[in-house]
């Protein structure tokens, strides 16, 4: 899809912001078995960096960064 590269460019700072060890809900993060917890960290992942892709991209002037 176009919106790839812009996920591809912003995935990891949504995971910094997210999933840092600074946050007060590291803990119960780390808790989560990895069966389950890796998909679904990937998904609220492509999910948050998707919705922010969308929103950069209806910025006329931040268009041409994402896309």
């Amino acid at each position: 899809s176009k919106e790839s590269f812009g996920i591809y460019l912003i995935h990891v700072l949504v995971m910094e912001i997210i999933f840092s060890d600074d946050r007060n809900y590291a803990d119960v993060i780390d808790a989560w078995h990895p069966g389950w917890g890796i998909p679904l960290k990937a998904v609220i992942v492509l999910v948050i960096s998707f919705v922010v892709v969308k929103i950069i991209g209806s910025v006329p002037v931040l268009k041409r960064v994402i896309v």
